[in-house]
């Protein structure tokens, strides 16, 4: 799924991967990345969720790292509107020993279950 982002002045084209149960903890993974002008792959962008193991994850979440590099890529999927991809479920909690690393719990919509990619059993 394309979608595209405004930072400042600069376009930048993105691609959206979806992946359930990827992590080895069994959790939904989803990852950004950037496209050139001729609309191919040319850089992981952004990796926007955690695997965290010692938490359960409910069916369709994803737990979005929400601090460090990734404040301005949420602060752009917010205005966006999420992109009609994920809906912020409210939930929060941190990690850590530092009270500023927040991870907010995100649910898939129909549209991004849509489009994701399902782990294929060895």
């Amino acid at each position: 799924m394309r979608l595209t982002f405004y930072f400042a002045e600069h376009s930048l084209f993105l691609e959206f991967y979806i992946y359930l149960s990827d992590y080895t903890a069994n959790q939904n993974r989803v990852e950004i990345a950037e496209l050139d002008s001729a609309m191919n792959v040319c850089d992981r962008y952004a990796t926007l969720s955690l695997c965290l193991p010692d938490r359960m994850q409910r069916e369709n979440e994803i737990f979005v790292k929400a601090y460090s590099e990734n404040i301005p890529v949420i602060e752009e999927i917010r205005k966006q509107n999420y992109f009609g991809l994920f809906e912020n479920t409210g939930e929060t909690f941190s990690i850590g020993n530092f009270s500023s690393a927040i991870v907010e719990v995100w649910k898939l919509t129909p549209l991004a279950l849509k489009h994701a990619k399902r782990r294929v059993s060895s």
